[in-house]
């Protein structure tokens, strides 16, 4: 919990993310900004019932599976308990926040005296110089880690949610699906195979090798 690394990688996601949405209108950039909390908030509220129940981070591959939740709706409704509502409060929070800020005038202020590009700007550079930062401290196993994704533990607890989900992303878009072979060929090929081994000599040097 009190580790800096993954805390800065995750300020530089949401930096990044936010200074995009600074190019839209002060009316629309009020709705965005709580559609991507929602997401987030629902993002970190599915990994942390999916951690409570199963020990390990969700993965966007279990996604093809989603079929079998239906079987296992008991288990994961037991899992939701009180913590849960934790991750409403940076909606709420937001929301009062904002109606406080409109309510003082202060966006109309502050338009007059930021112009919008140079709080975009200043937002993208600074997320992505916090990423650079970090990307220096990453070693080997750090990039195998992040590439094979075999260690979600350490990805979440080094580099924060955020990476963890975006580095999983990429490799289930990247990563060639395996093609499943129609079953009439498969047996086929299967059965050519057996008669194959039938007609291959039964004797050879190694025969009765080890006789006596």
């Amino acid at each position: 919990a009190f580790k800096l690394k993954p805390f800065i990688v995750s300020v530089a996601f949401v930096l990044i993310i936010s200074s995009l949405i600074i190019l839209l209108s002060n009316k629309k950039r009020k709705y965005v900004y709580i559609v991507f909390l929602v997401l987030f908030s629902i993002l970190n509220l599915s990994h942390y019932l999916y951690y409570t129940h199963f020990n390990t981070f969700l993965s966007v591959g279990i996604f093809k599976q989603a079929k079998h939740l239906t079987e296992m709706k008991n288990n994961l409704s037991s899992t939701f308990n009180i913590k849960a509502f934790l991750f409403a409060i940076p909606v709420v929070l937001y929301v009062l926040l904002y109606k406080k800020l409109e309510a003082n005038d202060h966006f109309e202020k502050r338009k007059d005296k930021y112009p919008v590009m140079g709080e975009v700007a200043s937002s993208f550079i600074l997320g992505v110089a916090l990423l650079v930062l970090v990307s220096f401290t990453l070693t080997g196993t750090d990039i195998s880690r992040i590439k094979k994704q075999w260690n979600r533990e350490y990805l979440v607890e080094e580099f924060g949610i955020y990476s963890y989900t975006t580095a999983d992303f990429v490799k289930t878009v990247t990563v060639p699906r395996t093609v499943e072979a129609d079953y009439e060929d498969y047996a086929e090929k299967v059965k050519e195979l057996v008669e194959y081994n039938k007609e291959m000599d039964k004797t050879n040097q190694y025969t009765n090798i080890l006789e006596g």
